[in-house]
């Protein structure tokens, strides 16, 4: 243990000692991760015919996102991550009004 500390902090090199066990992580290309707000988005798009743009701001009821986008919580944060990842990646600002919250 100390022969370890003692190399990291004067710079010897940092082999594992005979018999200890080495972990491997795998890592996954992540350009090609589906995303789970794909079929949302694509969903929207074909709803309202338009390509998003920075500046976009897409107003509707939660009546209607809820038939387009359906969620278990049919309330208005359910639709929280949505409303993020398409301001985060598209710039598209995505307004849900409930009759509730006024």
């Amino acid at each position: 243990m100390f022969e370890n500390l003692f190399r990291n902090i004067f710079g010897g090199s940092r082999e594992a000692p005979p018999g200890s066990r080495e972990v491997v992580r795998n890592v996954k290309n992540d350009s090609k991760r589906s995303n789970k707000y794909d079929s949302d988005v694509k969903a929207l798009k074909e709803r309202y015919r338009i390509e998003y743009e920075t500046g976009v701001c897409i107003r509707i009821p939660l009546k209607e996102i809820l038939e387009i986008c359906p969620r278990v919580r049919k309330r208005v944060d359910a639709y929280t991550g949505l409303v993020s990842h398409l301001k985060r990646e598209y710039g598209v600002e995505l307004v849900i009004n409930s009759n509730k919250s006024k």
